[in-house]
């Protein structure tokens, strides 16, 4: 799958007790004048640069796999789809203060 769109947060970068690189952030898309709203999440090396470039409003193309998972909200059990990136592209200028290699 495919999204392109611009992250409504500042992406949350943190580790596993492994040591892994795990990032979720969130992405808007906008369809027809409509817009929708996307999970991701990314791994290891993609979490790092990720998080490391990218911050709320700046447009992202991101293609990955459709993953689910159950999760406890409130006592409530929520099915919780997310995009697990496999390749990205950060667009526009980086946010101001950050250079890029």
């Amino acid at each position: 799958m495919r999204l392109l769109g611009r992250m409504t947060a500042d992406p949350q970068l943190r580790f596993t007790q492994t040591g892994k690189a795990v990032l979720t952030v969130g992405i808007a898309t906008n369809v027809n004048g409509f817009p929708e709203f996307h999970d991701v999440v990314a791994w290891e090396k993609t979490a790092e640069v990720i998080g490391q470039y990218g911050r709320k409003g700046r447009e992202i193309h991101v293609e990955g796999r459709i993953t689910s998972r159950l999760r406890e909200v409130e006592g409530h059990r929520i099915k919780q789809v997310d995009l697990v990136v496999e390749e990205f592209q950060l667009l526009g200028p980086a946010p101001n203060g950050v250079t890029e290699v």
